[in-house]
């Protein structure tokens, strides 16, 4: 662990240095962002309520139009009809104007790269303009004030340590979930706005430096320990009981037939002998299981076939497979016999259906369940997301508790504290202060 924690930092200390993350390390120049918002397109269409240029990089001026389309076709570049051998574009706005692609505006400038599988559309802008679209949309801008300024530092906080690790050659983050939600100009509110001007420059620090600050929607009543999710402990990302979560709790059910269950994990890759017949989860309330987390997610979910062969699965593993909300769930298999379902094919009625469990069957391992082909899985559990770090509906009860954005933060991340990003930064203690 501690091998990793002096790697991450080396990691950091050296991207000052390079020329991807640097660019925004002097005094009084905004820190950057790079956000992708498409790749792989033949065609990028840009428009503009006024002119804008497109450069290249060095600087020299292509066209200015208030449309434009680029296209790659059969390996040739093509800028408004006309073949030109230029493999990257900037495109920027008039004074006090916008960039628009598709139906969305951006603030900031537009860069398009040619790549050998298609165009590449980037965003840059200053990332505390970048806050003001990502904070309304990952979080209700109508929920209090303080719930949106722990979410714009969380996502501030997010963002830079994206720009410290880059996975990426040519962007920072991507524009979807799989980062954090970006919709440009559309979705910025006054409220947004307000949250991310009143927290200006305020990031999550662990020793010094900024954390993966990750956020879900619903921690389900608990929030995990990393590596219960990742495989990898990270020390800021400790399980937490939610804020009086009884009161407001999120719950979803999913159903599948024992065929559909059979069916999917086939198509996973995973051996069945005939069908499913038993499945073993311990119950959320049980105490000291092998099978769940601190917090309540499963870790193991086996199924069993007709020939007594087990399908174990991880809790992650089976949200991926079966389209569940969360990891922090129960199974109970509802039976029903062959001739209910002729009965109920022929006369078109619904025909109830009889739970069986540990307690009608009493020879069975503690918490499995048999079931026929006939039977119906039900997935029940709480929570929506991955159950890391911040969780978003626990921010809005705890800010309609009256609590403020720094309780709320030092609530979902452990043993952090809040500061803002040094400028003329030269190694790493300088990072934050």
């Amino acid at each position: 662990m501690l091998i990793k924690i002096v790697s991450i930092f080396l990691l950091a200390f050296l991207s000052f240095f390079s020329p991807l993350t640097a660019r925004a390390a002097q005094k009084d120049q905004p820190e950057m962002i790079r956000v992708l918002l498409a790749h792989r397109r033949n065609t990028l269409d840009i428009v503009s309520k006024q002119k804008l240029r497109v450069e290249t990089f060095s600087g020299k001026l292509l066209t200015e139009a208030d449309r434009v389309q680029i296209k790659l076709a059969d390996g040739n570049v093509w800028l408004d009809g006309k073949k030109v051998p230029d493999r990257s574009f900037l495109l920027k706005p008039a004074k006090n104007a916008f960039l628009q692609f598709g139906y969305r505006r951006y603030r900031g400038d537009l860069v398009v790269y040619v790549e050998p599988h298609g165009l590449t559309l980037i965003n840059i802008l200053p990332l505390e303009e970048y806050l003001y679209s990502t904070v309304s949309s990952e979080m209700y801008s109508t929920w209090p004030l303080e719930a949106l300024k722990a979410q714009a530092v969380a996502a501030r906080t997010y963002a830079l340590y994206h720009i410290f690790h880059p996975e990426h050659r040519l962007y920072d983050v991507c524009d979807t979930t799989h980062c954090q939600v970006y919709d440009g100009l559309n979705t910025e509110t006054w409220s947004s706005r307000k949250a991310v001007k009143e927290t200006a420059g305020q990031v999550i620090i662990y020793q010094h430096a900024p954390i993966l600050a990750v956020f879900h929607a619903d921690s389900g009543g608990h929030t995990e320990n990393s590596e219960d999710v990742w495989g990898t402990e990270v020390p800021y990302l400790r399980g937490v009981a939610d804020w009086d979560y009884d009161k407001n709790p999120y719950h979803w059910k999913k159903s599948y037939t024992a065929y559909d269950i059979a069916r999917i994990l086939r198509s996973a890759g995973y051996t069945v002998s005939g069908g499913i017949k038993a499945v073993q989860l311990s119950r959320l309330d049980e105490k000291e299981t092998n099978d769940r987390t601190s917090g309540g997610g499963v870790k193991r979910l086996v199924f069993q076939d007709e020939n007594g062969q087990k399908i174990t699965l991880s809790g992650l593993r089976a949200r991926q497979l079966f389209g569940l909300s969360s990891t922090r769930f129960i199974v109970r298999v509802l039976h029903q016999e062959a001739a209910e379902v002729k009965n109920n094919e022929k006369n078109s009625t619904t025909v109830p259906l009889i739970q069986i469990g540990p307690t009608i069957q009493p020879k069975l391992p503690k918490d499995e369940q048999l079931m026929s082909k006939f039977s119906t899985v039900i997935f029940s559990g709480y929570g929506l997301g991955h159950r890391l770090g911040l969780s978003q509906w626990g921010a809005k009860d705890m800010a309609v508790a009256g609590k403020n954005y720094q309780e709320i933060i030092y609530k979902y991340y452990t043993n952090v504290s809040i500061g803002k990003l040094a400028h003329n930064r030269k190694k790493r203690e300088d990072l934050c202060y």
